[in-house]
């Protein structure tokens, strides 16, 4: 019957979810510990700190019990930074007056 379909269909979609988020944990794992890494040896970015100052009491990164969402941490650097990595290498710029407002300069890299 039609019960029957969307029982099991909803068992598919239960499985399917745990494992994605099993092997999305897996990967926010690996990544978090290389982003600090990486991260440390360019910038004084402390990520922990940055993370645990979102919202969250200075105290909480020695609690187990309320440790940084890793997955959060590590899609969103994943979305805005993409492939690119820190750098102390400065980025030339210059400025140019804008082709769309009046008396407005832009800047852009060189």
């Amino acid at each position: 019957s039609i019960l029957t379909y969307i029982a099991i269909l909803l068992a598919v979609l239960a499985v399917l979810g745990a494992v994605t988020y099993v092997l999305l944990k897996n990967w926010a794992e690996g990544a978090y510990a290389a982003l600090k890494e990486k991260n440390a040896a360019i910038s004084q970015c402390d990520i922990d700190a940055f993370v645990m100052g979102m919202g969250r009491s200075s105290s909480s990164s020695d609690n187990p019990q309320n440790p940084p969402d890793k997955i959060k941490v590590c899609l969103v650097n994943k979305l805005r930074i993409g492939s690119r990595s820190a750098s102390t290498k400065p980025i030339p710029l210059e400025c140019t007056p804008s082709t769309h407002v009046k008396g407005l300069w832009v800047s852009r890299a060189v």
